[in-house]
């Protein structure tokens, strides 16, 4: 009989652990959460990150970067974030489940 177990082998991040990570605040981290910028799962008041979608936030803030560093316009990640204003923000009590 076939092996009816399926293995799901996923690393999840936690927003203190991308925190720790970047070498940003946990709030900084919510932010990108709230802005759309990082795909994140919400458990009641926590979040997880998938590791393929932080590693993909990873490469596009450095793809990015490096052409602002080279003299070229910033793309999204970079211009949304740098228009984040507190207004903009959710707060994640405001945030509906």
């Amino acid at each position: 009989m076939p092996d009816d177990k399926i293995e799901i082998h996923t690393t999840h991040w936690s927003v203190t652990q991308i925190a720790k990570v970047l070498n940003v605040t946990d709030r900084t981290v919510r932010n990108w959460i709230y802005a759309g910028l990082l795909p994140a799962a919400r458990f009641g008041l926590i979040y997880r990150i998938a590791d393929v979608d932080f590693q993909a936030f990873v490469r596009r803030a450095r793809k990015e970067a490096d052409r602002v560093r080279r003299g070229g316009p910033p793309g999204e990640l970079l211009t949304r974030v740098s228009e984040l204003s507190r207004d903009d923000v959710i707060e994640p009590e405001r945030i509906p489940t």
